[in-house]
Parts: C-alpha cells; sequence; structure tokens
C-alpha cells in the first residue's frame, strides 16, 4: 500500500490571504523604518544641541529682527491696507 501526500492546491482564497498578509506586513515594516528614522532624527538634534544646552542651561535667548527690517515690515503693512 503506497500512500502519496498531496500538497494542498492553492485556492484564491489562500493566495489572496498570503498576499494580504504580506502586505500588512510590508506596512507594519515602513512604520517600524519611519519611527526608526524618527527617533534616529531626534537624537542626532538632541546630541548636537547638548553642547550648547550645557554651556547656557536655563538661558532663552530671543532673537530680535534688526529695525530695518521693523521698519520695512511696517510700511508693508501700512500700504498694503489702502
Amino acid at each position: 500500500m503506497e500512500l502519496t501526500l498531496r500538497s494542498p492546491q492553492p485556492t484564491a482564497e489562500n493566495t489572496l490571504n498570503k498576499e494580504l498578509a504580506a502586505k500588512e506586513n510590508e506596512v507594519k515594516l515602513e512604520q517600524f523604518k519611519t519611527e526608526l528614522r524618527k527617533s534616529q532624527f531626534i537624537e542626532e538634534i538632541k546630541g548636537d544641541l547638548g553642547v550648547a544646552i550645557k554651556l547656557n542651561p536655563r538661558k532663552v535667548r530671543i532673537i530680535k529682527k534688526p529695525w530695518h527690517v521693523k521698519f520695512k515690515n511696517s510700511l508693508a503693512k501700512l500700504f498694503t491696507k489702502f
């Protein structure tokens, strides 16, 4: 008595499920890669800013516009109202 093993024939439903699972895995992979890149970018920024923060802790630096830029902007606002 000989037994032959038959592999199940791929049905449309099995193929569709496999493709769906593959696409879901690709989406998860892209989300993981995005999160990894984002965390690496944040760590890089924190690493570069660390030196400046260590030198001047608790000090806020306000960047003011020069007087000529303020003057130009006020003139632009004045003449664009009419």
